[in-house]
């Protein structure tokens, strides 16, 4: 091999080994270029991990104080039921005694023994205005002596008056059956036949118009039909269950246009009023 062989072997040798150091150098820059896209993927999904494990630790925290909630929820209500049931049987005056069991008889025992004494009397004080009618006299009547009660002499003078108001009910009144004749009369001109058109009768049946209305106001005290001719048959007026059934429905009947008249104007108020009847719940007033 001449001389020139040998330097064109080295020119080619040179170049192949410039090709073979540049390739070498892109194949370590694209060995870099991988590691740092692995290296990133792997910090990626490191901080995803942990932002997920924090998400996992909240989500099970929320979970928790949920399911607190609702447990103190559940107590709550639990609580409140206890409580109106307790309200229902201790502090209902209308409750008897019947539906408390025997600790709760004890305990409600022991609050009446502890509740401090006021040293008074039961019923009403003194000073209580009372609630008794006091009607004015009618009729007068005054009081005499002619004599000492004790030794009989006349020799007696007066030394001061004192007033006494005495409020009395007549005796009930027998009842009075009376046998009405009613003419039937005939006009002579138009043929037409009638009577008197008002005679102070019921419209049927053979109780008057105040018999029938004892009936009724016995019925507005609330008193069953067997009850209320029981009552008619002590003040003196015999009558049967079924009488009074007819006497109730009449009344009824009769009382149909004004229940209907009342219904109409209620219908067209603009406000209903009702009772102010009030409660507690729980120990707070309502209404």
């Amino acid at each position: 091999m001449d001389r020139r062989d040998a330097t064109r072997k080295c020119a080619e040798w040179k170049h192949k080994f410039k090709g073979a150091r540049t390739e070498l150098q892109q194949v370590k820059m694209r060995l870099n270029v991988e590691t740092d896209r692995a290296d990133r993927a792997e910090r990626d999904k490191l901080r995803s991990d942990a932002e997920n494990a924090l998400l996992r630790q909240a989500l099970e925290d929320e979970r928790e104080a949920r399911l607190k909630s609702d447990d103190r929820s559940a107590r709550l209500a639990r609580r409140v039921k206890e409580l109106e049931k307790i309200n229902k049987i201790h502090d209902n005056a209308h409750t008897p005694s019947s539906k408390m069991t025997y600790t709760q008889k004890m305990i409600a025992a022991k609050k009446n023994r502890d509740r401090p004494k006021s040293g008074r009397k039961q019923g009403a004080q003194k000073g209580h205005p009372g609630k008794t009618s006091k009607p004015e006299p009618t009729e007068f009547e005054e009081h005499t002596m002619s004599e000492c009660p004790n030794c009989g002499s006349d020799s007696i003078k007066n030394t001061g008056q004192k007033t006494r108001n005495v409020t009395e009910s007549p005796p009930p009144a027998k009842p009075v059956t009376t046998r009405h004749t009613i003419n039937v009369y005939e006009c002579c001109r138009c043929g037409q036949k009638g009577m008197e058109p008002d005679a102070g009768l019921p419209s049927a049946g053979e109780l008057g118009r105040n018999a029938c209305g004892r009936v009724v106001s016995n019925f507005d005290d609330r008193l069953t039909h067997r009850m209320n001719a029981r009552r008619m048959g002590r003040d003196g007026l015999t009558v049967s269950v079924g009488t009074v059934s007819n006497v109730l429905a009449r009344t009824g009947r009769n009382m149909k246009p004004f229940v209907e008249a009342m219904i109409l104007v209620m219908q067209r108020a603009g406000v209903l009023h009702i009772d102010e009847t009030s409660f507690k719940l729980i120990h707070v007033p309502y209404l």
